[in-house]
């Protein structure tokens, strides 16, 4: 069994979990180890998919995208789930994105966390899903909400997908409780998504919803071309489903494609630069904000949101009073529009001070300079 992927056995329940950290993407070898549970729980009447850490499948490994795709592929391994006579339960938490999405989908039961969100993001990227996501998910919550989320990459919360029929269990309680309370309902397995009959759109209800795509894409044809995978799902899932499949690998090698993928991951690695490799971040209790005009006491409010004690610098004991305004104005808005209670109001205002002096910086662990609006 691969170590991403594991199961174990409860009586009639086989419990697989995925383990590959940090948001436990389809890599190849999470694709084999589902593809081997799917093969060897044996007599087990339930197989419910759980995923350790922060979330749930939160889309592909990107990094896999310019070689060949290797083998099982994830379409094959999300039909044997849905081919498998066991009922298939997907426990949901976190972010359930891109083949994540695609894989509960493909289960005859999705149980998700109150706070889980879903999406198929591969928009943003150039591309169209891969594994079936523009197929089945027409087939399950309709086709317009469909184009809501492939086409221009919006999320889902889980209470919007429970409304649209998407979800049999929303909850704040424990998962696993939530999937034993399920099976002890001794449910019986609904039609497979990919047998579902996808409702079509009025036609002038589509033609506005592309002059939309279009308007706001730009150039960019990744959100018609989800667009058109979408309609196939009008067609039978064994015609729409390939080609899918075959636009998906295409779209890979585009430039458009690579571009942004580049720019995505460019955009990962400037915000962990390999210079702070392995360092340990210092513990901060105490911030000095030098000057505290505009910028300075948006800097200090936002830093007492963050429960930091403050202080502000200023060249002059006048210049530090207004300072103390500009920043009890600020937290007393937040109170008046209700975003902070009294409570928090009088917390947050007991830790600030200002000072005219540069010795009481002395106990500091950290300095910001905002004084760029005076020069």
């Amino acid at each position: 069994m691969s170590e991403v992927v594991t199961t174990h056995f409860d009586g009639e329940i086989a419990w697989i979990t995925i383990k590959n950290p940090p948001v436990n993407a389809t890599s190849t070898a999470v694709r084999a180890g589902l593809l081997n549970a799917v093969e060897d729980i044996g007599n087990a009447r339930y197989a419910v998919i759980n995923c350790a850490g922060r979330t749930f499948v939160a889309g592909g490994d990107m990094s896999e995208f310019d070689a060949p795709p290797a083998l099982p592929h994830l379409p094959d391994v999300h039909q044997a789930i849905e081919n498998s006579p066991a009922i298939f339960i997907a426990l949901m938490h976190g972010n359930v994105l891109g083949g994540g999405f695609e894989l509960a989908l493909a289960c005859d039961f999705r149980i998700a966390d109150s706070k889980t969100r879903f999406g198929l993001p591969e928009v943003n990227v150039g591309l169209i899903p891969g594994a079936a996501g523009t197929q089945r998910l027409p087939r399950l919550i309709g086709l317009e909400a469909s184009i809501d989320v492939a086409c221009s990459g919006k999320m889902l919360s889980a209470t919007d997908l429970k409304a649209l029929g998407g979800l049999a269990v929303l909850t704040s309680d424990d998962l696993s409780d939530a999937a034993k309370d399920l099976i002890a309902t001794n449910p019986i397995a609904p039609t497979p998504i990919s047998q579902r009959i996808v409702a079509p759109m009025a036609a002038d209800a589509l033609e506005e919803k592309r002059a939309a795509l279009t308007k706001r894409a730009k150039g960019q044809q990744s959100p018609l071309l989800n667009l058109e995978a979408l309609l196939w799902s009008l067609e039978p899932f064994d015609v729409g489903q390939p080609k899918e499949r075959e636009r998906h690998l295409a779209l890979r090698h585009s430039p458009e494609s690579r571009a942004l993928r580049h720019a995505f991951f460019s955009e990962r690695n400037v915000a962990r630069p390999a210079a702070i490799k392995g360092a340990a971040a210092r513990d901060i209790s105490k911030i000095a904000i030098v000057g505290g005009g505009l910028m300075g006491a948006g800097i200090a409010t936002a830093c007492l949101t963050g429960n930091y004690e403050v202080i502000i610098i200023e060249r002059d004991e006048d210049a530090a009073k207004s300072a103390s305004e500009r920043v009890i104005g600020l937290v007393d808005g937040a109170l008046k529009r209700g975003k902070i209670n009294q409570e928090t109001r009088d917390a947050q205002l007991a830790k600030f001070s200002t000072s005219a002096s540069y010795s009481d910086t002395k106990d500091c662990d950290l300095a910001v300079e905002a004084v760029f609006e005076d020069l």
